[in-house]
């Protein structure tokens, strides 16, 4: 949930590139994501396909100012905008260049799963301990994926969730902390998208930004 300035960890990462671009003579549009800051909508219920659709909407309205080259409408997107970009892309063919910054680049399971383990790493945990997060979190994936509708999938991460709960692998409370991240439409979209055929697809110019 952020606003247009995206602040992570005190560093307003929005504001700066804005900032910088405005500098060089480049027009930007930022916005709050849809049900946040000045946003109207619902961000608890809403997917990366809602957030594609915003986005969309975004560069048509862009397209009608008098002072934008319409050829030269670009998207930048950072984390889950790296998704939403291709997706902009692909669906209009007039967007003139992508800037993918930590984009995803795997399916969303295999990505969470790599995430959890490194910051896991990062903060000390034991391999041991890493690998059973791991095992777990992915048979919860599993259980999501194989899930016929998000109804479908909260009932069977109930189950899965009552018995680790059983078999003291975790509190209840836990369990419920677990359920409600694991059972969101976001999430349940998110860990079935697959990026690689959309980007498959996208015929602009890419600049694709990533961390050592």
């Amino acid at each position: 949930p952020q606003t247009r300035v995206e602040n992570v960890f005190g560093h307003k990462l929005f504001l700066v590139l804005a900032d910088a671009l405005n500098r060089a003579g480049i027009a930007v549009l930022r916005y709050d994501k849809r049900g946040i800051g000045q946003s109207t909508g619902d961000y608890a219920n809403a997917t990366t396909t809602d957030f594609t659709a915003d986005a969309i909407a975004a560069v048509n309205w862009l397209k009608t100012r008098p002072e934008v080259d319409k050829a030269h409408v670009g998207v930048i997107g950072h984390s889950e905008g790296g998704l939403i970009a291709p997706a902009v892309a692909v669906s209009d063919s007039s967007v003139g260049f992508i800037v993918l910054m930590a984009g995803p680049g795997l399916p969303g399971d295999q990505i969470l799963l790599l995430q959890q383990a490194a910051i896991a790493r990062a903060a000390g945990q034991p391999e041991a301990a890493i690998a059973n997060a791991e095992k777990m979190n992915k048979a919860a994936f599993e259980i999501i994926k194989s899930a016929q509708s998000l109804e479908d999938a909260k009932t069977k991460a109930a189950a899965m969730a009552a018995d680790l709960v059983a078999g003291g692998q975790m509190t209840q409370a836990q369990a419920d902390t677990a359920i409600a991240g694991v059972t969101t439409p976001w999430f349940y979209e998110f860990i079935r998208t697959d990026p690689r055929p959309v980007l498959e697809k996208v015929k602009a110019p890419v600049l694709a930004i990533n961390g050592a």
